[in-house]
């Protein structure tokens, strides 16, 4: 989450002495800000000198850090503040840039940042390479409104969350030994074409989110991409396939995609076995085809839901699903059959066919038995009513009630 930092806001007790620096224990400081120099000792703070060299970990091994160490967080809203910088090689708490800075080249020797690197709302930066960076808790990079290029090429790991949003000139992401995020991984409203600077990124504990990157029209780099808790690909106007994600084998929660207006297929997703709680694919116009989704198998936890696709005319690829708790085919114009749906023999809770006005036939939902709570069958006028009845009467066990209603004709 981004929060607009106002220059001078606060005062921070960061001391930084010319070409010498002092690690203050569970502090916080502003670089350049006033406090106590080397030796003057107050009641409640001990000044140390650190040593010059640091351990701090890239993920999976302890890295020699060249530089002085601070025990705590800085922010820096002044390009004087980021000048102060340059011989701290690793910051323990957070460290946030942001106001006028345009330079962060005095960061060259930062290797670990513990807790939060933040770079927002730097409205004149166009450039932020960190060539020495290893590992952060979590990185932010957002609202910089002229950052056309990140590049942090030895950055391997991002323990918890990394978003990378709203900087519409960005056009390099080069994070190429990044292998791990531990939480969410955002991508949004960037500048970018291709995202070519992923190709070591194997898993993403939380959601994947691509979305509204107006100009992006490859994923190819994230063809090492295993596994995701989440995967949301929404509202990349120009993006016309998921080649990219040819690895991934698994999602742990939900893939939702969606507003993606050149979009034709998912046929990068032919790899994927596994979703764990739902399938979500809305609002993509030029999309024809499900078979990307053609290996995942088993049960949906939660549900299945195809609508508002323009160009769908079947629902082939999704043949291998069993059980799902909810299943919506709605508002999908080209929709003539509902064949692709054959494995479903249960849904825990609704069923709902609506608005579908290609639709004529019911055939791909032969082998359902049961549903949970209520089954509609609505708004489809060229499904004749009679037809919708018959599908009905061959369910086992339907637990709530049955709407059929502004179906082709009536059926006595």
């Amino acid at each position: 989450m981004f929060e607009r930092r106002v220059p001078g806001g606060v005062v921070w007790a960061l001391v930084h002495l010319a070409l010498v620096g002092t690690a203050c224990s569970g502090s916080s400081g502003k670089v350049g800000g006033e406090g106590r120099t080397q030796g003057e000792e107050g009641p409640d703070r001990e000044v140390v000198m650190p040593d010059t060299r640091h351990a701090v970990s890239d993920g999976t091994r302890a890295v020699a850090c060249a530089g002085i160490a601070f025990d705590g967080s800085v922010v820096a809203d002044e390009q004087s503040e980021v000048d102060a910088l340059a011989l701290y090689c690793r910051i323990a708490g957070d460290l946030t840039i942001t106001g006028s800075v345009t330079d962060v080249t005095p960061l060259q020797n930062l290797a670990s940042v513990g807790q939060r690197l933040e770079i927002s709302f730097c409205d004149s930066l166009t450039t932020v390479s960190l060539p020495a960076l290893r590992d952060t808790g979590s990185l932010l990079v957002g609202y910089n409104l002229k950052l056309g290029s990140f590049t942090a090429h030895g950055l391997t790991v991002a323990r918890e969350d990394a978003h990378v949003e709203t900087n519409p000139a960005l056009t390099t992401l080069a994070l190429h030994a990044l292998a791990t995020v531990g939480g969410r991984l955002l991508l949004a409203g960037n500048g970018l074409i291709h995202l070519d600077g992923f190709g070591a990124l194997t898993s993403v504990g939380g959601q994947l989110n691509l979305a509204g990157n107006a100009s992006l029209e490859s994923l190819v780099s994230l063809s090492a991409l295993e596994t995701v808790g989440g995967l949301g690909i929404t509202n990349n106007v120009s993006l016309e396939g998921l080649d990219g994600l040819s690895a991934l084998s698994g999602i742990a929660h939900g893939l939702h995609v969606a507003g993606n207006t050149a979009l034709t297929n998912l046929d990068g997703l032919q790899q994927l076995e596994h979703v764990g709680d739902r399938i979500t694919i809305h609002n993509n116009p030029a999309l024809t085809s499900l078979g990307g989704l053609s290996g995942v198998k088993g049960v949906l936890a939660r549900e299945l839901d195809v609508s508002s696709n323009a160009a769908l005319t079947h629902l082939g690829g999704l043949d291998s699903i069993s059980s799902a708790s909810s299943v919506t085919i709605s508002r999908n114009p080209a929709l003539v059959t509902l064949e692709g749906l054959g494995g479903v023999a249960r849904i825990e809770e609704f069923l709902r066919v609506t608005d579908n006005p290609a639709l004529s036939r019911l055939i791909g939902l032969e082998n359902l038995d049961f549903v949970g709570t209520m089954l509609s069958i609505s708004n489809n006028e060229k499904l004749p009513a009679c037809a919708a009845t018959s599908f009905v009467s061959g369910v086992g066990t339907i637990g709530g009630a049955v709407t059929i209603s502004g179906n082709l004709g009536t059926c006595p």
